[in-house]
């Protein structure tokens, strides 16, 4: 890994990698030889990041690795040492805490009406429910019901994706939401399924989930950080970045988000350009707050629901290793989804954090935390629409016709995970040395 110091001359490779997240860096891994990665920040990592505060880490988000991909995981399990434990993950409803997933735990909840009102509907009673003819909002009330949708499923979603669950389609459910007619086998067969509360899950035996990304990057010959890339041109295969270097390439993969990345090519078609106006992402605000003790539950994540509470998850991550778990000082983490219509005043949201934990007795006592910081992340999820499938299509075919691929969350504008992303990488990489 180098910080690249411009000779003012131009350079070539083969396959040129724009950006050095996880899915930029297998990509190169794969490749192995005549590729340059070229990374805007000073180290690589993308979403990936891991952040040190008073002692405690952070990741962007929370992270833990889980493939169903056997290929990725004997390679992060090759690269360093990881940890391996059982996912516990909970829900705050109603000013309760019960086990993660609601629509299978609600009945721990200590309101009879509640527990009532979500038994009325039985999953058993639907049949042949098409995700691709349903939006997401109605999809849930016809899988799961009203109740259970009233008391948990529509306001969580609604927090994190906006008021209009409608404006997003349902063919992405069976990966991410439980009880959406996913079976466990799928697993094993290299297919997502999703966590569930008997899941195990792995994290780097030291330090944060950076590590893995670290791990990576070590493995790869030429990587440039510091190089913002200003301009591609498609019909000579160069790019240029914002110190004056210009890159011939012979192929391009870009992992940097989409719309970004057409904006740099001045001979991009005009329609495409309105298509790819049409993709929708989430902005995140994620608040740390750093207590000065060891970490005292096992809980590792808590899904919240209720209106009062900013976040939509909290990240305990200092469980998810015993080395975490032996510092002294610990850290907890909120995600706070920025959809379009949410109005937040950012300069409250880590006082507001610390009042959330004392509502849910995270913390006894708001003198148990030394530090406090919010951060935030212009691209955090992509919005699954209805026309994002058309869109990057169309996209990935003008830009595949020019040797460039597209790779990653943001790059394939996909919700995807970094398992997943290193997946896509090592496949692309491995596709294109056999030519």
């Amino acid at each position: 890994m180098t910080l690249f110091a411009s000779t003012g001359l131009p350079v070539s490779t083969n396959t040129l990698v724009i950006g050095a997240g996880a899915a930029g860096l297998a990509a190169a891994f794969a490749l192995e030889q005549d590729v340059i990665v070229l990374e805007a920040r000073d180290l690589p990592g993308g979403l990936c990041d891991t952040i040190e505060l008073q002692g405690a880490f952070f990741d962007l988000g929370g992270h833990s690795f889980h493939s169903p991909h056997a290929s990725v995981r004997d390679l992060i399990f090759d690269l360093l040492p990881m940890y391996e434990q059982k996912r516990q993950a909970r829900c705050f409803v109603q000013g309760e805490i019960i086990s993660y997933p609601f629509q299978k735990h609600f009945a721990q909840l200590n309101q009879p009406e509640i527990v009532e009102e979500c038994r009325r509907f039985s999953p058993s009673q639907v049949h042949n429910i098409d995700c691709e003819i349903l939006n997401f909002g109605d999809y849930l009330i016809n899988r799961f019901g009203e109740g259970i949708c009233r008391n948990f499923l529509l306001p969580y979603n609604r927090k994190l994706w906006g008021s209009d669950l409608s404006r997003l389609s349902a063919n992405w459910v069976s990966e991410r939401i439980e009880g959406s007619g996913s079976q466990k086998g799928d697993f094993s067969a290299g297919k997502r399924v999703p966590l569930q509360d008997d899941s195990i899950v792995a994290y780097p035996a030291q330090g944060g989930f950076s590590a893995i990304t670290s791990a990576l990057a070590q493995r790869v010959t030429d990587l440039r950080c510091g190089n913002n890339l200003v301009s591609v041109n498609t019909l000579n295969k160069t790019a240029t970045t914002s110190d004056g270097t210009v890159y011939n390439w012979k192929r391009l993969i870009t992992t940097i988000p989409l719309n970004l990345f057409c904006e740099k090519i001045s001979e991009f078609p005009r329609q495409l350009s309105t298509m790819v106006s049409q993709l929708e992402f989430l902005p995140l605000h994620v608040v740390f707050v750093v207590l000065n003790h060891s970490v005292e539950t096992d809980i590792q994540r808590i899904y919240c629901s209720e209106e009062n509470i900013q976040s939509h998850k909290i990240v305990i991550n200092h469980n998810s290793s015993e080395y975490l778990r032996s510092l002294p000082h610990s850290g907890i983490s909120a995600e706070i989804a920025l959809p379009p219509e949410r109005l937040l005043n950012l300069d409250d949201v880590e006082s507001h954090f610390v009042k959330s934990l004392l509502e849910m007795r995270m913390i006894k006592s708001g003198d148990e935390v030394i530090a406090t910081k919010r951060q935030s992340i212009r691209y955090g999820y992509p919005v699954p629409t209805h026309s994002r499938e058309s869109v990057v299509a169309a996209v990935k075919s003008w830009l595949g016709e020019r040797d460039i691929y597209c790779l990653g969350r943001f790059g394939e504008w996909d919700y995807i995970n970094s398992d997943e992303a290193i997946a896509r990488g090592l496949l692309l990489g491995r596709a294109l040395n056999a030519g």
